[in-house]
């Protein structure tokens, strides 16, 4: 270990080396702020929206029926955005059962939306508008500040439905007391009075409402004050069931210890006493108090921004590695030097990583001073109009660190390797006397003598030969490149196909005259929509497709992604493009009731019927005339028969059964999709019209023509293209740096040759073409290859997914032609950077 004096000495060593060449490295350090900014960014977006919905804040378990502390809850999967009423109610007797369960509660968190005046809440996610979650009325979980509790008694029949708020509901749904409004629910529209305002029973403080305490602060950060997750609308529990479309169901169970009974064995037991495809966790836990939908959809905003995280980690590594790669390749004497007057090899390569550690800090403080205000921008994209402020959290700082200093330190490893293996004896060899290799460069070798044996003039066929000649800086200023081109590419090629795919099964797949399609977070009852449209004369003309709340299993897989509809009738308006078997001829028979989960089994001849698109066939395993299990989330089970194959998904999905199998075993979710066949005596868009008009009370259910309804399919894709495209262009102007520096750092490294070819009658132009051919050549080539590997990438993506995801791999050249010029852009900005400070010292460099 070194003593106190030594240390200093190589810090001091490293501190000047690096002030010597801050000039050398200012790109360095500009790109990997890039990179920061960005990835703080990204977790202050996440932070805002998780601000915004409530998640994560103090007040998120006292807005969720006030479960007790102490309590253990049980819950269905958080699989979909949309809150899946899935759980038993007979589940409840065998929780009760459970040594150290003292009693048990069943309660709902479903999501329902408020009717809004057109132009109301613009500063709220158009999802998210007019959104409550329901809760049911208690005076253990609900104390009532003003107004009186929205129970029925003594209140006469068929007027408006008595409801409380709470002070966020108050906010969601652009009401108070005494105000009359419309709920969107899933059976239809409700008319409701505002009788009560409430808060949780536990909640100390004021008795007005108007003094209830923000559930998110709005102090200094300036975030928005109340989040959807606090946002709730009590109703007497006698109607809730009914309203929800969940009778014999429930959102959660609360199960309350003994006490004295450890949490952890008591979560244990219960968890073998239940259905395995059940979550049970602690009131403590985050999932146990926070709403489904919130839940999802903040999970993945953090999924996408570890995933950017990671992205721009990788990249910001490979410019920070090569940059220091070059800078100890040229110092190979100066550390020579060194080394004969005493410098140890440990020495060595302590000052290459404090030069890195001191980059990373710089990088990683610029790039926080930069991502927070980035922050700010994204988050009032999400919430247009928004008073979104300041916010800065630990994850943003220490996303800051991890990538500003510790990918840098990481990617330091490699170059302080090398200066700790450079001997004395290289003071006497010339620093660029040694050929130069490395991956990627060889790998370019044969594209460069393909290029020089194309070239057309002597001038491109040196700029090749010079990349020829150092192999590892032609490759360190490709590689970064070529890692974001690759992507973007990819990007691009993949969501073509998918586009083409999903245009060609809406449009010239389908005999529908109208679509109606679930939009939003709010469940739907496929019942009442059925009923809806059968009053209007298109019950033989319909097919509705509902959710699974449940999967579907095989000898070798699980398909999660279930729909169910009425097989029989899917041929009618849609041509999924059978592979194998045939559709059922008529209705599903009558199924046994069974309903029971401890009771009751299914009969050999009381087999239902299922079909499966080519790929999930291979997932579980199952063929034409095979068996599945189709088993709902509280673990009723049913046997099914597949049917047929098939390989257009974009309607059913994976996977789609019997809707009568789904109802048998209570696993029939919300409604998702319907095609209509318009009556020959109705206009079509009169029809779509009266459709509109007496749909309205369902929360975001839109009817579309099939062409309306291919573009919307269609502008998800593109929307979630764009969205990539705009986190990629972080990472390929990252990699734009990195070229930009490297070929800076070239020129710097050439300075004596470059005056040579100066001092022999070269014009300062002709420098100035070869550096930019050269650029041009390198970044041109890396464009090539990022693009080649990238449409590759999809093409095979393409051809080993299945059939109906992206039948066939669609190219779109124009869109890869923009990269192309993109890669050469690069280059020739780069070239012309790096060539101005060569310009003005001319022949006197080759001294």
């Amino acid at each position: 270990m070194l003593h106190s004096p030594a240390a200093s000495a190589v810090l001091v060593l490293a501190r000047r080396s690096l002030r010597a060449r801050l000039s050398r490295i200012a790109a360095t350090i500009l790109g990997l702020a890039v990179a920061v900014g960005f990835t703080v960014a990204a977790f202050g977006v996440a932070a805002q929206f998780d601000r915004f919905v409530g998640a994560g804040t103090d007040q998120a378990a006292e807005a969720t029926d006030a479960i007790p502390k102490g309590a253990v809850v049980i819950a269905a999967p958080a699989g979909g955005a949309t809150q899946t009423t899935a759980v038993d109610e007979s589940l409840l007797a065998r929780v009760r059962a459970v040594p150290g369960v003292i009693e048990a509660s069943g309660s709902y968190d479903q999501p329902i939306g408020v009717r809004l005046p057109s132009g109301a809440q613009a500063d709220v996610p158009v999802v998210l508008r007019g959104l409550v979650f329901t809760s049911a009325w208690s005076s253990d979980r609900w104390r009532v500040v003003e107004g009186e509790a929205p129970t029925l008694n003594d209140r006469p029949s068929g007027g408006d439905l008595p409801i409380a708020l709470d002070a966020g509901g108050e906010r969601s749904a652009d009401a108070t007391l005494g105000d009359r409004i419309q709920l969107q629910t899933p059976i239809g529209g409700v008319s409701a009075r505002v009788v009560g305002l409430v808060r949780p029973a536990g909640d100390g403080g004021a008795d007005s409402v108007g003094q209830v305490s923000s559930p998110v602060n709005d102090g200094a950060t300036g975030a928005m004050s109340i989040g959807v997750i606090d946002a709730r609308v009590v109703i007497d529990p006698r109607v809730l069931p009914a309203l929800l479309d969940a009778e014999g169901r429930l959102d959660r169970i609360t199960a309350i210890p003994v006490p004295g009974t450890d949490l952890d064995e008591l979560a244990a037991r219960l968890r073998s006493s239940l259905p395995a495809d059940l979550e049970v966790s602690s009131a403590k836990d985050a999932a146990a108090v926070t709403a489904q939908t919130v839940q999802v959809i903040s999970e993945g905003v953090a999924t996408a921004t570890f995933a950017f995280a990671a992205l721009s980690a990788a990249v910001a590594a490979l410019l920070v590695s090569n940059t220091l790669a070059i800078l100890v390749t040229q110092r190979n004497r100066e550390l020579a030097l060194l080394r004969c007057v005493g410098l140890t090899t440990a020495q060595a390569g302590r000052i290459v990583m404090l030069e890195a550690a001191m980059v990373g800090i710089a990088g990683a403080a610029l790039g926080l001073v930069l991502g927070i205000p980035l922050s700010m921008v994204g988050a009032s994209f999400i919430q247009p109009g928004a008073q979104v402020g300041l916010l800065v959290t630990t994850q943003m700082v220490g996303a800051a660190v991890l990538v500003g200093v510790g990918v840098t330190m990481f990617a330091a490893i490699v170059p302080a390797f090398r200066a700790s293996r450079v001997p004395p004896l290289a003071a006497l060899v010339a620093a660029d006397s040694a050929p130069r290799r490395g991956v990627v460069g060889w790998a370019m070798t044969p594209l460069l003598l393909a290029a020089r044996a194309l070239s057309p003039t002597t001038s491109v066929r040196m700029a090749v030969d010079n990349a020829r000649r150092d192999l590892r800086r032609s490759g360190a200023t490709a590689v970064t490149l070529i890692v974001g081109l690759g992507l973007i590419s990819l990007v691009l090629t993949g969501s073509a196909s998918i586009r083409a795919a999903t245009q060609d099964q809406f449009v010239n797949a389908s005999s529908a005259d109208l679509y109606l399609e679930r939009r939003g977070l709010v469940r739907i009852s496929g019942d009442a929509v059925d009923e809806r449209l059968a009053a209007a004369g298109v019950e033989s003309g319909l097919v509705s497709v509902l959710a699974v709340d449940g999967s579907l299993r095989g000898p070798s897989g699980t398909i999660d992604q279930v729909s169910a509809s009425r097989l029989d009738a899917v041929p009618r308006l849609f041509d999924l493009g059978l592979s194998g078997g045939a559709f059922p001829q008529g209705p599903a028979p009558p199924i046994a009731d069974f309903n029971d989960a401890d009771a009751g089994t299914q009969g050999e001849t009381d087999v239902g019927r299922a079909m499966l698109s080519d790929g999930a066939a291979q997932t579980v395993g199952v063929g034409v005339g095979g068996d599945v299990t189709l088993r709902s989330v509280s673990g009723r089970e049913r046997t099914l028969r597949v049917v047929g194959t098939y390989r257009g998904t974009a309607f059913v999905g994976p996977a789609v059964v019997e809707r009568a199998d789904a109802e048998a075993i209570a696993a029939d979710g919300s409604f998702e999709v319907a095609a209509v066949d318009v009556p020959d005596r109705f206009d079509v868009a009169d029809a779509a019209g009266y459709f509109g008009r007496n749909l309205r009370g369902f929360p975001k259910l839109r009817v579309h023509t099939p062409e309306e309804f291919a573009a919307l399919n269609v502008g998800v894709a593109n929307t979630v293209t764009r969205l990539a495209l705009v986190v990629l262009s972080g990472a390929l102007l990252v990699g734009a740096l990195g070229a930009a520096n490297t070929i800076s750092l070239s020129v710097m490294e050439r300075r004596r040759e470059l005056g040579l070819l100066r001092a022999v009658g070269a014009t300062a132009g002709q420098v100035r073409s070869l550096v930019r051919t050269e650029a041009l050549v390198i970044c041109g080539l890396a464009g090539l290859v990022g693009v080649s590997a990238g449409v590759v990438t999809a093409v095979v993506a393409v051809g080993r997914a299945p059939a109906e995801f992206a039948a066939d791999p669609v190219v779109p050249w124009l869109s890869l032609g923009v990269v192309g010029v993109a890669a050469l852009t690069i280059g020739a900005v780069s070239a012309a950077l790096a060539t101005r400070r060569q310009n003005a010292g001319g022949p006197l460099d080759a001294l």
